[in-house]
């Protein structure tokens, strides 16, 4: 049987522990984690931008629900009850955010501050219409506060 050199010894043992770091980092658990049957997922990133003057914390946002006007020249309504409507927080410093176990349902992302909760709007205005299906993961990508 061949003998190994103690000089290859540190060797190994960088060897064998990147290989163990590699395989824990494979495995590591999804983000996020896969919903529960019947319900499904929300992820994206909050960019803040160069806007540091903000009047209110963006890290609380919620989904609050879209109620679509029987006419089409009304628009639609957003019904949110703070505590109660599926709430998540912004992870820093990266801005990333995930709703899990949401039921399916069409949405609107809001963030919440101090005088209330504000749906997040897009660049001209409206809000972010989030459809959330069941088994799904719905991304929203990168959001920019204006």
């Amino acid at each position: 049987m061949p003998r190994i050199s103690p000089a290859w010894l540190p060797v190994l043992v960088a060897l064998l522990l990147g290989a163990v770091l590699v395989g824990q980092i494979a495995f590591a658990p999804p983000y996020p984690p896969p919903p529960r049957p019947g319900t499904g997922a929300v992820i994206g990133k909050l960019d803040l931008g160069s806007q540091t003057d903000m009047p209110y914390n963006a890290k609380d946002l919620y989904l609050g629900t879209l109620v679509l006007a029987h006419q089409p020249d009304l628009p639609p309504v957003i019904s949110f009850t703070y505590g109660v409507d599926p709430q998540t927080v912004v992870h820093e410093p990266d801005g990333r955010f995930a709703f899990t176990n949401v039921p399916p349902n069409t949405y609107a992302l809001i963030v919440w501050t101090p005088v209330g909760g504000f749906p997040i709007e897009p660049p001209g205005g409206g809000f972010i219409k989030v459809v959330v299906e069941t088994g799904r993961i719905t991304d929203l990508g990168t959001i920019v506060l204006h």
